[in-house]
């Protein structure tokens, strides 16, 4: 079943969660479609740490007979990592869906008791992000939202896209590795990640 996700009813604050990874680069008006956890996956902004990033210069250079370098440059490729400390394992204490105003809904438990939000964004926790690893041995989308007016060169309105995803990536995992660090009625999970643009 494919379903449009509304992100707009996603934003705790004015702009939302710094990164998604999908399945589709297809980002419509600010609309995500797919099934979450299976399309796409929202990552918590919750004590994530800087994301950094590199250029991977990809050339062929050699000196020449005269001493001097020359280069033959063929792309500069983005190496990307983040991590999170202390995030909860898991976004929320049972199934969590989302309606269609973008508004997360948590069901209660069998015997009645109330569902519990756990990351405070509605964005993945720990376990949802290793099951996407797990489930992703191939590249994917990710969608960064930061500030890169220079991607909306152009437009009128270049200055005030803050609140927009303005930069798209095709990754590859480089790196995933996650640390448990307390127990308790949920998990608390150090999660570090590794991105190589394709």
């Amino acid at each position: 079943m494919v379903s449009t996700q509304y992100m707009q009813g996603r934003k705790k604050y004015d702009r939302p969660q710094a990164m998604i990874f999908s399945d589709s680069e297809n980002l419509l008006n600010g609309d995500i479609y797919g099934v979450e956890d299976e399309n796409f996956i929202i990552l918590t902004d919750d004590n994530r740490s800087e994301i950094s990033f590199g250029l991977n210069r990809i050339e062929n250079r050699n000196r020449m007979i005269n001493g001097t370098m020359r280069s033959y440059h063929t792309v500069d490729k983005l190496t990307i990592s983040t991590g999170w400390s202390m995030i909860p394992s898991r976004r929320a204490s049972n199934f969590y869906q989302y309606t269609e105003t973008g508004k997360g809904q948590v069901f209660g438990d069998q015997e009645g008791n109330p569902g519990e939000m756990y990351t405070t964004d509605g964005g993945a926790g720990g376990l949802d992000m290793f099951n996407w690893y797990q489930s992703h041995p191939g590249p994917f989308w990710l969608f960064l939202c930061y500030d890169r007016f220079d991607n909306f060169a152009g437009d009128p309105l270049q200055f005030f896209r803050l609140a927009q995803y303005s930069q798209i990536v095709h990754v590859y995992f480089a790196s995933f590795d996650y640390t448990v660090v307390k127990r308790g009625i949920y998990d608390f999970w150090n999660v570090n990640i590794g991105l190589d643009e394709v």
